[in-house]
């Protein structure tokens, strides 16, 4: 198990009540413990100031949002470094429906907070907590990083047909954890970037309906009668399940299972996700 799988829920929960500075920091690392646990991979980083960019609107008028209240999202990033560096990260997000989200990113592969921001949809906005010996300039550029790769990985998650595979730990294995005195695994849901990518460049290479392959409909925002607006989510459509070996789910269903929820709110009704 590589260092990243090893970095659970309550690891950040841990980190996150190490730094008093943060707002509300006991009740958030609290919630976290309880986060359900998504894990992507490496995504392009190129990739994610695009997908952010299309998010940025419907995240606002809270269209585009987490199936959970409270999740971990796992992932690496390869910096454009001299050499490039791949860092592993952590990013947990805190949103009970209120019109406030919080997030929290940590640096898995250096073992330190990369940074702790919230944001409020309604109003646009969005802050950070100053931690010593980090210029201001600094933390307003990873602030706007940090909830734009947020706002793409649920772009990424909310796209209709993508490939979920969910991961329960063994019995064994919780065993074994237990004898070395570590902490239980939690279930972990690995979203397959690899293939998401796939049908994204398909797209933007155009083609025939000849020879269909795996690509990427667009989603987009669409005026109601009523006057309100709804997110079209993206699709991914000639899809190939059977030969790549992954059976086609038809329904991604959430249920809340949550402990003590932040700032005393109630978790909103149980969320689906069509695939």
């Amino acid at each position: 198990m590589t260092q990243a799988e090893e970095f659970l829920p309550c690891d950040l929960g841990k980190r996150l009540r190490d730094y008093d500075l943060f707002p509300l920091a006991s009740d958030f690392a609290d919630a976290v413990l309880g986060a359900e646990v998504f894990d992507f991979g490496e995504v392009p980083t190129s990739f994610l100031t695009d997908e952010a960019h299309r998010g940025f609107e419907p995240f606002h008028e809270r269209l585009l949002r987490s199936p959970f209240p409270v999740c971990m999202m796992r992932y690496r990033l390869t910096l454009s470094a001299t050499p490039a560096v791949t860092v592993s990260l952590a990013l947990a997000a805190c949103d009970l429906g209120q019109d406030r989200i919080d997030l929290a990113v940590y640096d898995i592969s250096n073992d330190r907070l990369f940074g702790k921001l919230f944001c409020t949809p309604s109003t646009r906005q969005s802050g950070f907590m100053e931690q010593k010996g980090v210029a201001l300039e600094t933390l307003k550029q990873e602030t706007r990083s940090d909830l734009n790769v947020y706002i793409a990985l649920l772009m990424i998650l909310n796209t209709r047909g993508i490939r979920l595979e969910t991961v329960e730990p063994t019995k064994t294995e919780q065993r074994k954890r237990r004898e070395q005195g570590k902490p239980p695994l939690k279930r972990v849901t690995r979203v397959d970037v690899r293939h998401f990518m796939e049908a994204v460049k398909n797209s933007e290479r155009g083609g025939t309906h000849a020879s269909p392959v795996p690509h990427r409909r667009r989603g987009h925002l669409r005026q109601l009668p009523t006057g309100k607006q709804t997110w079209i989510r993206d699709c991914i459509v000639s899809v190939r399940f059977a030969d790549e070996g992954l059976a086609p789910r038809t329904r991604y269903q959430v249920v809340h299972d949550l402990p003590v929820p932040l700032l005393s709110a109630p978790p909103p009704a149980a969320a689906q996700l069509a695939q």
